[in-house]
């Protein structure tokens, strides 16, 4: 599994599942892990997580302001499969073979 965050379809980063460990943090603060870019003013300054569970890739809202989306619904909480496009901010986080 390749997980990517993307922005206006411009790679942004780009991990292979198994190498997720830890916490990767998203948001606009140059403390995340994975910044967005400073123009995405719809992401928060810590948005979301990539986080490894019972060898899992899940994705987790930090208390964002504009939320983290799934097929147009706010989430939590959600674990990666292949094919989701997770919504944060402007950009968006895509989960590949």
């Amino acid at each position: 599994m390749i997980i990517r965050l993307e922005h206006k379809g411009v790679t942004v980063q780009e991990i292979r599942g198994t190498d997720v460990a830890g916490e990767i943090m998203i948001g606009r603060s140059t403390k995340c892990a994975w910044a967005v870019p400073k123009a995405d003013t719809l992401a928060s300054s810590q948005h979301a997580c990539l986080f490894r569970k019972w060898g899992r890739v899940w994705v987790k809202d930090l208390k964002s302001t504009n939320g983290t989306f799934f097929h147009g619904k706010k989430i939590t909480t959600k674990k990666l499969e292949i094919g989701d496009r997770i919504g944060i901010g402007e950009c968006m986080l895509t989960v590949d073979e």
